[in-house]
């Protein structure tokens, strides 16, 4: 993607407020929330499937001082987190970026939970890994998404992307990481057996309508949830379109241009454009240039 620096911001063929790239989690929640704060918003996703590495992944988030710790009383996480983070990271974090991730992180789930109605279970007995470092949690940090319904989609169900096969019994049926854990005791306990039959009920139901299962768990049920609210507010979504440039005026980013449909189309942002479209991990030449020496 390159940068097109010009004044002539007027020549515009769509104007919005804030136009987001990629429908992951990170995108489709700054939609969202734009969306929710009354702005003209547009996601675009070079794909034909909303979800990213979201949807493939295990959908947890690690946030500390969380609502949920503080339901069950905990309310000193936050000082702890700090530390613990601090010890982690050594000299080779940004303190500022830390604090905000500390401060923010709770907020966020607040927002979306009173906003959106969105919200994660907590795994209580869920360690930190370095927990010879001081500030480590035995649990209730990390944050699983709820299980979603993808029938509620209707036929957007298929815009959904698939989660990885390793996380699907019998091609499709999803299950949790608790979930998997009772039905491999299914031999010895009636509720595993229990539990076992009734996932197998509804997924044997969902295919006679969809190619997987609709009970939706871990990350794809986050994705799928996060779609489902953008489809609600009626949040316009350009799949199969690609960004080529950024217009740049007077050192601040006011639109883009994308490619979508075969076309090239030139779109003001008024507010701002987040670039949510990941893969950045992946891509050598821009490990290299950005990142700190060495590049592992």
């Amino acid at each position: 993607m390159s940068e097109t620096r010009s004044a002539a911001t007027g020549e515009c063929d769509e104007d919005y407020d804030f136009v987001v790239l990629g429908a992951g989690a990170g995108g489709m929640t700054a939609a969202l929330v734009s969306s929710i704060e009354g702005m003209r918003t547009l996601l675009i996703e070079k794909s034909d499937r909303i979800g990213g590495t979201t949807a493939r992944s295990s959908g947890t988030v690690w946030i500390a001082d969380n609502p949920e710790l503080r339901r069950l009383g905990i309310t000193n996480d936050a000082a702890l987190a700090r530390t613990y983070l601090d010890k982690l990271t050594g000299d080779r974090a940004d303190t500022s970026l830390l604090e905000a991730f500390l401060v923010s992180g709770s907020r966020m789930l607040e927002y979306l939970e009173q906003q959106a109605d969105i919200r994660f279970r907590i795994y209580q007995h869920a360690p930190d890994y370095r927990q010879e470092f001081a500030g480590a949690a035995q649990g209730g940090r990390p944050l699983e998404p709820l299980p979603f319904d993808g029938r509620t989609l209707g036929e957007n169900f298929e815009r959904v992307g698939w989660p990885l096969r390793e996380l699907m019994l019998f091609g499709g049926m999803m299950v949790t990481r608790g979930e998997a854990a009772q039905l491999v005791r299914f031999a010895t306990s009636w509720t595993s057996c229990v539990l076992g039959a009734r996932l197998l009920l509804r997924y044997a139901a969902d295919r006679l309508r969809f190619r997987r299962g609709t009970r939706l768990v871990l990350g794809n049920a986050l994705a799928a949830l996060l779609y489902s609210k953008l489809l609600e507010r009626r949040v316009p979504i350009w799949f199969e379109a690609k960004t080529t440039r950024l217009i740049v005026d007077q050192g601040r980013v006011v639109g883009l241009v994308v490619e979508s449909n075969g076309e090239s189309v030139r779109l003001r942002a008024r507010r701002g454009v987040v670039m949510a479209g990941g893969g950045f991990p992946a891509n050598p030449a821009l490990r290299n240039r950005y990142l700190p020496k060495p590049v592992a």
